[in-house]
């Protein structure tokens, strides 16, 4: 698997919000967004723009971050 989970929860707590906060935002199950950020599920697309949108980054900076204070 990626380290999009590890990009994902490091952006949402750069932002402090909760996974019930983000999970509220998208749509998705807290359960759902629990497991991406643990790397034992793989965010589909769809997943990937609903949390770059909730978090007020691109897709990109999910999937290629340039920070590099964000873990690859």
């Amino acid at each position: 698997m990626g380290a999009y989970g590890q990009r994902i929860r490091s952006l949402r707590r750069e932002r402090n919000f909760t996974q019930l906060r983000i999970a509220a935002i998208t749509g998705m199950p807290n359960y759902t967004l629990s497991l991406i950020e643990h790397d034992k599920r793989m965010p589909t697309a769809v997943e990937i723009d609903k949390l770059a949108r909730a978090l007020g980054v691109t897709p990109n900076d999910i999937l290629w971050p340039i920070d590099s204070s964000i873990p690859a």
